[in-house]
């Protein structure tokens, strides 16, 4: 069985601007995929819409989702909440009905700073790494508890998560490091969410945990945030300072290719 998981991250690794950095995956077999596929796009269809970028659904203040092309809140709010209907049919409930497997790990951008700061020789500093490896790990884990023999995973294209799966599967220390875990992604490749049902729904769990702290949350939102409690991976302070002491060590050792780090 082959796993198929679509990653989308959520706002960026910039303490300055931001605080949170997300990364949202869903998961699930070719059959669970391709169920929802269809009824994604059909939902689309009847929508008048292309795509979904929750960030500018939410908005309205960038093409195509403009007043000029007749995008107003309520029909903003009516096509978020179809969205929500297609996901609801196709995630699953843990002990209820099998689906879809949505994870969002989060990182909080200051607590990450502070921890860097109070242990540097143990917390991980850059929030990019931080949220793929994890990500990454955990769906690899489902997958394995499922029994899946293969994994195929699909990143948003222009987002930084990708390449350092990239430089695990490439490096001979890191390979022999974590074992053959790794040879079992038989497919890693990017795409235009726009193209892709998969990465919309990833970018609509990753929209609505990244923001779950908004005041005056619209009722779409407060429908995925019922998927809280087994979906939601947050990450402050605290749980950061749980990092095992000697990863970081390990992965140096690697001498992975340099990529551009946190901004703080």
């Amino acid at each position: 069985m082959i796993f198929k998981s679509f990653f989308d991250g959520s706002k960026q690794a910039d303490s300055r601007v931001y605080d949170v950095l997300s990364l949202a995956s869903v998961s699930g077999t070719s059959d669970q995929w391709r169920y929802f596929e269809s009824d994604w796009r059909e939902m689309l269809r009847s929508n008048d819409a292309k795509w979904l970028h929750t960030t500018d659904v939410a908005a309205l203040v960038k093409d195509p989702f403009t007043s000029r092309n007749g995008w107003t809140v309520t029909r903003a709010d009516s096509f978020l909440n179809d969205c929500v209907r297609v996901a609801e049919k196709h995630v699953v409930i843990p002990n209820v009905k099998p689906g879809l497997i949505p994870y969002v790990f989060t990182v909080v951008l200051a607590d990450l700073d502070r921890a860097a700061k109070d242990h540097p020789s143990v917390v991980p500093n850059d929030a990019n790494e931080f949220c793929a490896v994890q990500s990454v790990f955990r769906v690899m884990q489902q997958g394995a508890h499922l029994g899946a023999d293969f994994f195929h995973f699909v990143f948003d294209q222009n987002e930084p998560f990708r390449g350092y799966v990239i430089d695990r599967r490439d490096s001979k220390k890191a390979k022999r490091a974590i074992g053959p875990v790794y040879e079992r992604i038989v497919s890693n490749t990017q795409c235009d969410m726009r193209d892709s049902p998969g990465l919309q729904l990833a970018d609509l769990f990753g929209w609505c945990i990244s923001n779950k702290k908004q005041k005056n949350r619209r009722k779409w939102h407060n429908r995925v945030l019922r998927y809280r409690k087994w979906i939601d991976d947050w990450n402050g302070y605290d749980r950061i300072m749980q990092s095992n002491p000697a990863t970081k060590k390990i992965i140096q050792s690697w001498n992975l290719p340099k990529r551009k780090p946190t901004v703080r």
